[in-house]
């Protein structure tokens, strides 16, 4: 008997939270024994080196997601998977558009990867994008044969603003090697903050846009300071690289006291080599960054936005949860987390164990009907 064949959609395999669980989820898979299809509208992004030898990668080459429907119908026409899952909201809009062009019977699963009321806020005609995508989700979303969402609250919210029937959207958590992770975090790095024996160390680790607010841990930070010796690493990249850097110089900073430094493929071993990890976002989906700090064993801090810190955390218990927004109260709880030793914070690893792969692999494979 034939193995069947999936074919996983995504706009890219760039260095986000989202593509680094599908890419995840679909060697999960292919261990598994199912033949699986990566399919990118862009073959581009450092996550292209993590995909597993007998995943197959398909490159759409459409430049975007907004014109790959002509390339992903090609590619279901000559190829009928079994079924195909895609990612993130405009993926996810092409990937249903695609089932009225469908040679046979494909079972489309969509999954839902941030709070999707907070990702596409309009706030004015300018913003049309948003608009049109709104739209497309409302009328589009319902003729997917399965929707799933990373968290419960995103699961409910994309509910209720698509204006779908009441428990709809299944909440499937993406899955985490913790075994892996461990290994990798063992491994060794070279920046100097990490060897020179100095102030402990504050890290966060996301795209550098609006959506993370990194300027509330930048402004945090310098209250911190006022109280205790210590330094803050920023990873990733992004369009606010230039403004976060000169914030930082506005307030005095210098570049011993913070640094921004580019995304990492392994950020395993500066999650273990911190003292507390901060996540400051305005809104998520279910904050990947979150739950590997917590695998690698680093206390975290991490606002209360939708959603899913309050999930990961389980109401507080692993962790501190801040109003989002508020400098003053993230400044007292990265404070009160330094002043705490490692040995006496919660056991984060027991609880990222509870997001382990073996189970939750289980669910896509339900799901999808494989």
């Amino acid at each position: 008997m034939m193995s069947k064949r999936l074919a996983i959609f995504l706009p890219s395999l760039a260095g986000g939270g989202a593509e680094r669980a599908m890419v995840r989820i679909a060697n999960l898979l292919a261990a598994r024994g199912y033949d699986i299809d990566l399919c990118t509208a862009s073959f581009s992004g450092p996550y292209v080196r993590e995909v597993a030898s007998n995943v197959r990668i398909v490159n759409l080459n459409s430049g975007s997601v907004a014109i790959s429907l002509i390339p992903l119908i090609c590619y279901l026409h000559r190829n009928r998977p079994d079924a195909i899952l895609s990612a993130m909201t405009h993926a996810n809009v092409i990937a249903v558009l695609s089932k009225i062009f469908m040679p046979s019977k494909i079972r489309i699963v969509i999954s839902e990867r941030a709070h999707i009321s907070q990702s596409l806020k309009i706030t004015s005609f300018a913003d049309w994008k948003n608009i049109v995508l709104s739209l497309l989700v409302r009328v589009l979303y319902p003729f997917a044969d399965a929707i799933c969402a990373v968290s419960e609250g995103v699961a409910r919210d994309l509910e209720t603003y698509a204006k779908l029937p009441p428990n709809s959207a299944r909440c499937i958590y993406n899955p985490f090697d913790i075994d892996q992770i461990d290994s990798l975090a063992r491994e060794s790095i070279s920046h100097p903050w990490f060897c020179d024996g100095g102030p402990p160390i504050i890290l966060s680790v996301g795209r550098l846009t609006h959506q993370k607010n990194f300027s509330l841990l930048i402004r945090s930070f310098k209250l911190v300071r006022k109280s205790i010796k210590c330094r803050l690493l920023i990873m990733g990249e992004g369009v606010l690289h230039s403004k976060l850097y000169q914030e930082s110089v506005d307030l005095l900073l210098t570049n011993d006291d913070i640094q921004i430094i580019d995304f990492r493929l392994n950020p395993f071993p500066y999650f273990t080599g911190s003292s507390v990890f901060v996540l400051p976002s305005l809104f998520e989906g279910l904050p990947a960054v979150l739950i590997e700090a917590m695998a690698c064993g680093t206390p975290v801090i991490s606002t209360d936005c939708p959603s899913g810190p309050r999930e990961i955390l389980d109401n507080g218990v692993y962790g501190s949860l801040v109003p989002v927004n508020d400098e003053q109260l993230m400044a007292q709880a990265i404070i009160h987390t330094l002043q705490e030793s490692k040995s006496n914070s919660k056991d984060v690893k027991k609880r990222a164990e509870f997001f382990n792969c073996d189970s939750i692999i289980q669910e896509y494979i339900c799901i999808l009907g494989l």
